[in-house]
């Protein structure tokens, strides 16, 4: 399983919505295989937020676990917004402390 050797995992969901069923199975998968210090999930302004909070809610339940996603919003493809992006890549790869991760919210999705 590639994603097990895999350091970090960026997961597209720019344009996500309910119709995204093989979406919906790779989100279980990740939540249940992986931490998810390691994934970084991409969304935009054509995202559906809400289901894709609701989905990682159901996620978390189906996995026994609590875990807050990394989620980043790219409304851009400008320099700027890609090297922000980037450094989220880079701290999926090198995760903080545990005691600096738990503060961490998923960005652009309304409350859990």
């Amino acid at each position: 399983a590639l994603i097990r050797q895999s350091h970090a995992v960026l997961m597209d969901l720019r344009g996500f919505a309910r119709d995204n069923a093989g979406c919906i199975f790779e989100i279980h998968e990740l939540f249940r295989s992986v931490s998810l210090d390691r994934v970084v999930f991409v969304v935009d302004g054509a995202t559906d937020e809400a289901l894709l909070a609701e989905i990682f809610r159901w996620a978390n339940l189906a996995a026994g676990a609590t875990a807050v996603p990394r989620v980043f919003k790219l409304n851009a493809l400008r320099g700027s917004t890609m090297a922000k992006l980037l450094d989220a890549l880079a701290e999926a790869r090198c995760p903080p402390p545990p005691s600096h991760a738990a503060g961490r919210t998923a960005v652009g999705l309304g409350p859990a």
